[in-house]
């Protein structure tokens, strides 16, 4: 976790690559694995229940990855891999340090459980990965020109994360390897655990309250009609006023984050109140 000036420098850097209008570009990524996620949920049609969570994070997990890093892993057929592995390892191991009843002494005694060793092996195939990437990226770096651009769809050839982080500079100075991996790394575990667990609420939320799905679907015929397969566009997203407030209502029942950690540097007078470290 970044703080202070390294925090603020960081931020005021990456703030530009999460514009509206460079996320538009992986408009066609979100229809490809968002394609690939209906199939899957195909062949559970027909079960009693189902657990959706898993397969959305799979799904989080493939969209992330394009975005991140401009790789495509196709988790969702194969959920199974070294990697994706890894990354539910590590996503799963702080919920576990946690709620475990030895938390109030996990700084002394998580270096000799199991998970640790996990998480050290999770940790290096993660990294190994990010490196093996970055070093392609480095080699065969990606342009675009004028020539590349097509205005109907966007970039045919997108800018992942990875290779605005390769031309960034702080006061300068362009990032480290170090630099840059930690940033991706970032991106991956915050952007895919918040976004699967808060798609996942969406969906279970319109299966509990079938008179809500129906107005969300209306308001998709209304937008796609009997195009029903077209690709949507950014123009469509912002016509989805009634899933907005859908997803917003979501978020305000079951919060991604919950809690969030915070420490202060230096005590603090606020009024009347004293607040130490």
């Amino acid at each position: 976790m970044f703080a202070g000036m390294k925090w603020k420098k960081r931020r005021r850097m990456l703030t530009p690559s999460f514009h509206f209008s460079i996320l538009e570009n992986f408009m066609d990524v979100f229809e490809t694995v968002g394609d690939v996620f209906v199939e899957r949920l195909r062949k559970e049609v027909g079960k009693p229940s189902v657990d959706i969570y898993p397969l959305v994070s799979l799904c989080t997990l493939d969209i992330i990855c394009e975005a991140s890093m401009g790789i495509s892993i196709n988790a969702i057929n194969n959920g199974d891999s070294e990697y994706v592995r890894s990354v539910k390892q590590m996503c799963q191991i702080p919920v576990d340090r946690t709620f475990d009843f030895t938390a109030p002494f996990q700084p002394w005694i998580h270096p000799i459980t199991p998970n640790y060793f996990k998480q050290k092996r999770a940790i290096k195939v993660l990294h190994e990965h990010t490196d093996r990437v970055i070093d392609e990226r480095i080699k065969n770096p990606i342009k675009i020109s004028n020539e590349d651009k097509d205005d109907a769809v966007g970039m045919k050839k997108r800018l992942a994360f990875l290779d605005l982080l390769l031309t960034a500079t702080i006061d300068g100075k362009p990032l480290s390897r170090t630099d840059i991996r930690e940033e991706v790394d970032t991106f991956m575990f915050e952007g895919h655990d918040t976004t699967s667990a808060a798609i996942a609420f969406a969906m279970f939320s319109l299966a509990e309250n079938p008179d809500i799905q129906k107005k969300v679907l209306e308001e998709q015929i209304s937008i796609f009609g009997e195009k029903k397969n077209r690709k949507a566009t950014s123009s469509d997203l912002q016509d989805m006023k009634y899933l907005e407030l859908v997803i917003k209502e979501t978020l305000r029942l079951y919060p991604s984050v919950p809690w969030i950690g915070r420490k202060f540097p230096e005590d603090i007078e606020w009024g009347e109140w004293h607040l130490g470290v």
